[in-house]
C-alpha cells in the first residue's frame, strides 16, 4: 500500500518501478514472511549490511534502505508500529575506495572514441560528441528538441529525460 499510496502520488514513473523492483527482489524475500513487528533495527542492519558485503554500490543500498523505511513509515502512519527501526541507522555504506574514483578520459583517449565512433558508427558520431562536450544524461540527450538549444547564446536547457521509452522531468 505504501507504493499505491505515497510512492505513485509522490515520484515519478520510472521511481516508482525502481522501488517496485527493489520490493520484489530483495526487500519481500527476506522482510516478507515476517510480521512488521518483528522488523528490528538489527534486522534492516543486517541486510543492509549483507547488501553491501555482496557489493551493491553505496547508491542502491541506501535506495534499499529508503524502501525499507518508507514502508515502515507507512505502518508508523497507520499506528501498526510506535517506532521506524529503519530511521537513523548510522553509517552503512563503505567508504569510496580508490577504485571506485571516477577516472575520466583524457583528450588523447576521447578523440580515439570519437574517431572509432565516427569510423564505425557515423550515424551515432553527433550524439558522442554531445555527451562529451556537455557531460549531459544520454536521456538528456536523446530527449532534446531544437526548441532547447539556443545557437546565439551557445547554451542549451535540459527540460526533460527519456527514460524507459517515457518522457519525464531531468533528474535534477
Amino acid at each position: 500500500s505504501w507504493i499505491k499510496t505515497t510512492v505513485a502520488a509522490t515520484c515519478k514513473a520510472s521511481t516508482t518501478e525502481d522501488y517496485q523492483d527493489i520490493l520484489r527482489v530483495h526487500v519481500l524475500p527476506v522482510f516478507g514472511p515476517l510480521s512488521v513487528t518483528q522488523i528490528t533495527r538489527g534486522r534492516v542492519k543486517d541486510f543492509l549490511l549483507g547488501k553491501i558485503n555482496d557489493r551493491y554500490a553505496n547508491s542502491t543500498v541506501t535506495h534499499m534502505k529508503n524502501v525499507i523505511s518508507g514502508v515502515l513509515n507507512k505502518a508508523l502512519d497507520d499506528e501498526i508500529i510506535v517506532s521506524n527501526p529503519a530511521h537513523k541507522l548510522g553509517k552503512i555504506a563503505r567508504s569510496k575506495s580508490k577504485r571506485d574514483e571516477i577516472a575520466p578520459l583524457t583528450k588523447e583517449e576521447l578523440s580515439l572514441l570519437l574517431d572509432t565512433v565516427n569510423e564505425h558508427f557515423p550515424k551515432q558520431y553527433l550524439l558522442f560528441l554531445l555527451l562529451a562536450r556537455t557531460g549531459l544524461r544520454i536521456g538528456e540527450a536523446l530527449a532534446l528538441k531544437w526548441e532547447d538549444i539556443d545557437f546565439n547564446g551557445r547554451f542549451l536547457e535540459v527540460k526533460r529525460n527519456l527514460a524507459r521509452s517515457r518522457i519525464e522531468t531531468p533528474k535534477s
